[in-house]
């Protein structure tokens, strides 16, 4: 079976899925030369909508107080769960290059940028970071996935 390779996002975040030969000839019919063999009936190929992924990034740069820091990830975890939050990693840093710090690092991943955005907001999460307070200094973004 060919391999079906996805092309640049269509408009509406759609994914359209081609034979390599259909990519050659910017098309999503294939030819009867098309090297693929008995593949060439195929007009249309399937497509499906796919909605980018989003995840928060946080880095520690500073800890002040870590008995805050503790006390707030006990809220947090449950509030980033609840606003649909999975931890992928978290810990000290294993490598750090150019600026980086060994320290604390988390990644959390979201299935859309508004479901991100939304758990930050929510008010579990807030009350967390009403106990973080200043015990820390953090580098805190929301960055969208690529699809």
């Amino acid at each position: 079976m060919a391999t079906m390779r996805p092309r640049v996002p269509a408009a509406g975040g759609s994914v359209h899925y081609f034979l390599p030969c259909c990519i050659r000839a910017m098309s999503v019919a294939c030819s009867t030369s098309c090297d693929m063999g008995a593949i060439w009936a195929l007009r249309f190929l399937p497509t499906r909508t796919l909605m980018a992924k989003a995840y928060w990034m946080v880095s520690y740069r500073k800890v002040t107080d870590p008995q805050r820091v503790a006390e707030y990830s006990k809220l947090a975890a449950p509030a980033i769960a609840n606003g649909g939050g999975r931890i992928l990693a978290r810990g000290a840093a294993a490598f750090a290059h150019e600026a980086g710090l060994i320290e604390r690092t988390v990644l959390t991943e979201f299935d859309s940028l508004q479901q991100a955005v939304s758990a930050f907001e929510s008010v579990g999460y807030q009350a967390a970071l009403k106990i973080l307070g200043t015990a820390a200094e953090r580098d805190f973004r929301i960055v969208e996935g690529v699809e």
